[in-house]
């Protein structure tokens, strides 16, 4: 499973920060804007990984975004 580690947070007025792990690698926006449209197995395997990763956070009641 591919989800980054919670570092903490902080609370600045009505302003909370989120720390998160560093993940290498960059976002898929940036795939499609170097390599253009996936392929399908390969967009079936990003879409997997994202709805495992809600699914392990709901399964845990983690409020997330």
């Amino acid at each position: 499973m591919n989800l980054c580690s919670f570092i903490g947070t902080c609370l600045e007025g009505s302003v909370v920060t989120i720390f998160m792990e560093y993940l290498t690698g960059g976002t898929i926006s940036g795939l499609l804007r170097s390599y253009g449209a996936l392929q399908e197995k390969v967009f079936q395997r990003y879409t997997r990984q994202i709805v495992e990763g809600v699914s392990y956070l709901h399964e845990r009641n983690v409020v997330h975004r």
